[in-house]
Parts: structure tokens; C-alpha cells; sequence
């Protein structure tokens, strides 16, 4: 796919593609420039743990009707679960989860106690992927307890936040 901005019209949010949005949307813009930060290419495994933050499904059944408003139905495939329970589905991949960070979502202390255990889902589960973790809470890498291998300033509106880049390997990443 080839993405293209245009900064000339309405934001991109305005436009109509996305008419259903959950509590905390990252606009259109922004979530295009993380992708291309990450360096993600087609064909190669895609995968956004955190989208839509509901356990319940409101939020899956909006974003099934956004695809669906856009022609895309067919080109994502949109699942349901725990990202503390989910496993790579490929042994290679780009992940990229823009993490509550008590802004709008999720309280501080419900969030210390996510940040190690979804280290720990990275650490045993996605070997071989390169995670993306978009946040404005600075303290998360202390508390995720993986190795930053790049940070990259960014934000969302008036938020300071955070791109932080985690390199994962099978195994032990200590020599």
C-alpha cells in the first residue's frame, strides 16, 4: 500500500472514514507516522494488541464498521482477546500498541501493575518481533523491563509522548 497526506483539506479524522471511535482514538495522522516509523512493510505480519482497549467488543464492532466503510472488511483480520494472553501469530512481525497512559484511560497504579506483566508477554511470546510501544508515560520502560534499543519524541495533540522501540529476541538478549 502507498499512503498518501494531505494537509491541505480537513484532518483526516473529519473525513469521514472513521465514523466510529472508542474513548481514546489516536487520529489518523499520527498512527500513519508511527507506522512509517516503524519501518513496516507490506507482507510482512502486523499486529496492534491494544486497539480499541476493551475486552468487551464495543469497540470491535466499531472498528469492523469503519472497515467496512472504508472497503478494507477484507484486508484485516480483527480479533478479540487479553493482550496479556496473545501469542505471535507469525515468528516475525512489527507490534505497535499505543498503551493507556492515565491521560484519558486507565489509572497510574492500574497501569504499573500492566506495563511488567505485558514485558513479560513480550519477552516470552514475540521473539523475533520488533514491539512499538506509543505513550506519554515516561516511566513505562522502567517499569515493562525490556531494553529501549530507540525513543522517539512525539505528540499526540498537546501530549508530550513517546515512541519506544523494543528489539525482541528468543532467548536471552544478555551476552
Amino acid at each position: 500500500m502507498t499512503l498518501y497526506v494531505d494537509t491541505s483539506g480537513d484532518a483526516l479524522f473529519k473525513r469521514g472514514v472513521r465514523q466510529y471511535t472508542n474513548v481514546a482514538p489516536l487520529r489518523e495522522n499520527l498512527a500513519a507516522g508511527i507506522l512509517l516509523l516503524t519501518g513496516w512493510q507490506p507482507g510482512v505480519p502486523l499486529l496492534d494488541p491494544m486497539c480499541g482497549s476493551d475486552l468487551y467488543g464495543d469497540e470491535l464492532k466499531a472498528a469492523h464498521l469503519n472497515l467496512e466503510n472504508a472497503g478494507l472488511r477484507g484486508a484485516v483480520t480483527l480479533n478479540q482477546a487479553n493482550v496479556l494472553e496473545i501469542s505471535a501469530p507469525a515468528d516475525h512481525g512489527v507490534l505497535v500498541a499505543n498503551l493507556p497512559y492515565g491521560e484519558r484511560m486507565g489509572d497510574l497504579e492500574e497501569l504499573q501493575a500492566l506495563y511488567p506483566k505485558l514485558g513479560d508477554v513480550l519477552k516470552k511470546k514475540f521473539g523475533g518481533w520488533n514491539a512499538y510501544l506509543f505513550t506519554s508515560d515516561l516511566r513505562m520502560p522502567k517499569f515493562i523491563r525490556l531494553s529501549v534499543s530507540r525513543r522517539t519524541l512525539l505528540f499526540n495533540g498537546a501530549i508530550e509522548c513517546r515512541l519506544f522501540e523494543y528489539k525482541m529476541v528468543a532467548g536471552s538478549n544478555r551476552t
